[in-house]
């Protein structure tokens, strides 16, 4: 049972209590009339829907859901392999306008950015790393393409058709104009230089790995953005995989 439906679960667990309570109310309410009374078989009925009718459509609903739940999961089992991966949805872009990842951006004990030069992406979102990172709470890791290594750039320039001093130029651009900036302001910030060519973006959050995958020809195009909750088996690997990574690679000191 996933989260959602758990949730489902035992609010109408509570609900269907709360029926129980305000029966036993009614019953009691009850012993005020005479049984002619005309309140006296308001109540009775009221206490009659509320401790059966109520209480059994609750059950009745509970099994439902979990009948039709079962037969998702036999007609679409690909429903089942999504719960096991903790795969939760599939965006276009990173999905920071949602309201629990954006929180998640924001307070995160673990925070993780893989990309190849990551320009677009600090700078389009430059207002939330700086509510972020003005906090000071917690430390956010960047991991971005090792600009002194020549063999690389001159790979990465030629696959995607730019002059050899394209990329380096533009992490150093992204260096100086982010990184240095929040290392001058004291900022809990490292960045990771990373020597082998990215097969994938990756933002790792303390509830959510989120990855993006390059395309193979050269171009700038769209590609889908593969959200994991922590619950399922592919976040662990993902931690495990940016943390060998970071191990690897060249830690930047703008001394």
């Amino acid at each position: 049972m996933n989260r959602c439906s758990k949730e489902e679960f035992w609010k109408k667990i509570a609900c269907m209590l709360a029926f129980v309570v305000a029966g036993c109310a009614c019953l009691v309410i009850t012993t005020c009339f005479e049984q002619n009374n005309v309140f006296y078989k308001f109540f009775q009925t009221m206490a009659t829907a509320f401790l059966v009718s109520a209480p059994l459509s609750i059950i009745l609903s509970i099994q439902s859901d979990n009948s039709i739940s079962r037969i998702f999961d036999n007609v679409f089992p690909i429903n089942k392999k999504c719960a096991q991966y903790g795969l939760v949805d599939i965006r276009e872009h990173f999905p920071l306008n949602d309201k629990e990842i954006k929180t998640e951006f924001i307070h995160s004990k673990k925070f993780y950015l893989v990309m190849n030069d990551g320009k677009s992406f600090i700078s389009g979102n430059n207002a939330l790393f700086n509510e972020r990172l003005s906090q000071e709470l917690h430390e956010t890791n960047v991991i971005l393409l090792n600009y002194n290594n020549t063999a690389l750039m001159t790979l990465l320039s030629k696959r995607n058709h730019h002059e050899e001093s394209y990329y380096p130029a533009k992490i150093k651009e992204v260096i100086s104009y982010h990184i240095d900036e929040w290392l001058r302001k004291d900022y809990k910030v490292k960045l990771y230089l990373n020597d082998d060519y990215n097969t994938m973006s990756i933002l790792l959050l303390d509830g959510f790995a989120i990855i993006s995958l390059y395309r193979e020809a050269a171009g700038i195009d769209e590609v889908p953005h593969l959200v994991f909750k922590k619950e399922g088996t592919e976040y662990d690997k993902i931690y495990n995989d940016v943390m060998k990574l970071c191990k690897k690679s060249e830690k930047y000191n703008n001394d």
